[in-house]
């Protein structure tokens, strides 16, 4: 047998702790720490290539590699004489900034806060991007209604990935980068994406037009940017996603129940979407479910919309056996859901709405399965057996008689009969 050497002892550990398949920043320790002994060079380009955590150089204090979601970027982390909190300033973007750039950038801003070099004039680039969205959102406050949603939208990737850049280098392609960005935030919400990016695309175009001078009314002076600079979203549009119109299935309703029910998942949003799935109301209408709306002898419910109308909508004697439940466990609070942090508000309708979304795509539902295809679906099968209309739930108060309450009740009850059935057949 070889006896190994106490270096090639060390470097056999460090590559049986990496081949574990550990991550993040311990790998990436592992890895300096390997390159150190074997006297590879640790810190170059390649190495902050595969960074998947934020890495501070120990050779130049405050410089650190930030790793973001969609960037990677160098900054000088500091603290003012006499302040108590730091500040941080962007050096570069990587891999443009390499790892040499960035030590060279490094160097130069400490030199320039301790006075021992002149700050040299920089050549005039316009106003960054961060200084536009500045600019707009003071002008948007007295002209634009939905200057808070367009602040969220400016404030969000534009600003973190962009903000430092002069407007006018920014791009088309820079563009098409953040609107892929908005889609899949909004997809990892429950969403399809489209709308969402549809609404950037416009902010950012609206933006840039402004910035331009050629909108009215016209923000105050002269314009911000040259009006011959072209504006970066001209000619994008939303890719319209090719989709297949199609009915959600039974088979598929019994699929979803079943892991709805087997899953380990928030007992909470577990209640609202069984409710939903036996009463076949939208979510918006449980999520606003107050217990002063909750009448037990007639075993119906009384909801306010965002409009303020009242509509109501029948229980079945489950849905009654599963609210008196929660009746007796829960907090003190008027909300049958309350937000999970603050029992004061009630719980936001994407909370459920995200859940629906992760069981969907758990056990490979097609994404047309969603809380309005269930609630189609049900009505449709009441109305196979039914000589009366099936109304869309929850019915305003002067729509429905006390007769018409009373079948929709039935119906909803032979419906839930049908689930059970359902449930067992998949």
């Amino acid at each position: 047998m070889v006896k190994l050497t106490p270096k090639q002892q060390v470097l056999l550990l460090l590559d049986e702790a990496l081949a574990t398949g550990v991550r993040g920043r311990v790998a990436s320790i592992l890895k300096q720490a390997k390159s150190e002994i074997e006297g590879k060079p640790a810190a170059d380009d390649g190495f902050y290539h595969q960074a998947a955590s934020d890495i501070s150089d120990p050779d130049r204090p405050g410089l650190v590699f930030k790793v973001g979601k969609h960037s990677r970027r160098w900054i000088y982390r500091y603290t003012p004489k006499g302040a108590k909190s730091t500040k941080q300033l962007t050096l570069g973007h990587f891999p443009e900034m390499g790892v040499e750039q960035a030590r060279q950038a490094w160097a130069e801003a400490k030199a320039e806060r301790a006075g021992q070099a002149p700050v040299q004039p920089k050549a005039p680039e316009g106003p960054s991007v961060a200084d536009l969205v500045g600019q707009y959102l003071d002008y948007a406050k007295d002209h634009r209604s939905q200057w808070r949603q367009e602040r969220k939208i400016l404030e969000g990737a534009l600003w973190e990935q962009y903000g430092e850049w002069p407007a006018e280098q920014l791009a088309g392609d820079h563009i098409r980068l953040l609107l892929s960005q908005v889609q899949e935030q909004a997809q990892s919400r429950g969403g399809h994406g489209k709308r969402a990016a549809e609404h950037a695309l416009t902010t950012y175009r609206h933006l840039f037009n402004v910035a331009r001078g050629l909108t009215e009314p016209r923000a105050n002076g002269v314009p911000w940017i040259c009006a011959r600079v072209a504006n970066p979203c001209e000619g994008l549009v939303v890719p319209r996603a090719v989709s297949v119109e199609r009915a959600i299935t039974q088979s598929e309703v019994g699929q979803y129940l079943k892991a709805l029910i087997r899953l380990p998942i928030n007992e909470e949003l577990k209640q609202v979407l069984m409710l939903q799935l036996a009463l076949l109301v939208p979510l918006s209408a449980l999520c606003r479910l107050r217990w002063q709306g909750v009448d037990w002898r007639l075993g119906r419910v009384v909801v306010e919309d965002r409009q303020g109308q009242v509509r109501t909508f029948p229980l079945t004697a489950q849905a009654v056996e599963l609210l008196q439940n929660r009746k007796r466990k829960a907090d003190a609070s008027d909300w049958v859901f309350p937000a999970l942090k603050h029992k004061e508000r009630a719980l936001p309708v994407s909370y459920p709405t995200q859940m629906l979304a992760a069981i969907r795509q758990h056990i490979s539902l097609p994404d047309q399965f969603t809380s309005e295809a269930i609630c189609r679906l049900g009505r449709e099968w009441v109305r196979q057996d039914s000589p009366l209309p099936v109304m869309r739930l929850p019915i305003r108060e002067e729509q429905g008689s006390e007769l018409q309450l009373v079948a929709i009740k039935e119906q909803l009850e032979q419906w839930n009969r049908y689930l059970a059935s359902l449930r067992q057949s998949v």
